[in-house]
């Protein structure tokens, strides 16, 4: 077994993280636009009883090549109400369920995350069985095995492409931003 370790900062995805600074929410897209982040905030009660449908619903397909495209590469999933929790978002048995879940039935979801900011790293890692977490100052280390990270992506990878593609996203610019995502999660070739 293949193991990778990333160093993500402390309370990375906790939502009140990104309120608190809403103006650090502005971000250079892979195309050189400067634009804001689009924050989808998830309750702690939702998580706790695994309702995914208040997100899912605000990501129906049915959206139009531009409303599809305006949304690619732009959404941050940000867990409200764990501020309190010094336990980091992956490592919580509820948000890594919850995430699961919500990534089996709806796994379009990397179509849309913003790779500029942790939320996707942290997404991805509750999808993993296995992680270690060690703290280091404000920086936390996870290991994880690459292989689970790979089928993981590669998972999501396939619908993410045909959504590029409703979008008209150009597969160079789908590629650079999805081999962005890899090397955030410590994959890449």
């Amino acid at each position: 077994m293949k193991e990778k370790t990333l160093a993500l900062p402390r309370h990375a995805a906790k939502g009140e993280t990104y309120l608190a600074h809403p103006e650090k929410l502005r971000f250079r897209n892979s195309s050189g636009q400067v634009v804001s982040a689009l924050i989808h905030p998830v309750c702690r009660e939702e998580i706790e009883f695994g309702s995914i449908r208040n997100l899912a619903s605000s990501f129906l397909l049915d959206r139009t090549r531009e409303q599809l495209r305006n949304r690619a590469g732009r959404c941050v999933f940000a867990a409200m109400g764990y501020a309190g929790d010094d336990e980091e978002l992956y490592m919580i048995p509820d948000v890594r369920r919850y995430f699961q879940g919500f990534t089996d039935l709806w796994p379009h979801w990397l179509f849309s995350s913003c790779f500029f900011f942790p939320s996707a790293v942290v997404i991805a890692l509750c999808c993993i069985k296995n992680l270690r977490a060690y703290r280091t100052g404000e920086r936390v280390l996870v290991t994880y095995d690459t292989a689970a990270m790979e089928a993981f992506f590669d998972g999501c990878l396939e619908l993410t492409a045909v959504l590029d593609a409703k979008a008209g996203i150009p597969r160079q610019e789908s590629v650079r931003r999805l081999q962005h995502f890899r090397q955030c999660v410590g994959i890449s070739d």
